[in-house]
């Protein structure tokens, strides 16, 4: 998450995405929706390997 400053309304915020550009690639050809939730923390290995292996879920991890 980045410091800088968004003149809208609503709930925004600003990020920076290593490969965006795929990871924008693959949400408009696998037909997910836009709306995002994010927290700044580091608990994306472990998030994985309990959705893929526990609960059977089928989760793009993107890696950038």
């Amino acid at each position: 998450m980045t410091d800088d400053p968004v003149r809208s309304f609503g709930g925004h915020g600003v990020v920076h995405i290593s490969g965006f550009q795929q990871l924008l690639r693959h949400i408009c050809e696998n037909g997910y929706e836009h709306h995002v939730a994010a927290k700044p923390s580091r608990v994306a290995d472990a998030l994985y390997e309990a959705f893929t292996k526990y609960l059977g879920w089928e989760v793009y991890y993107h890696q950038g």
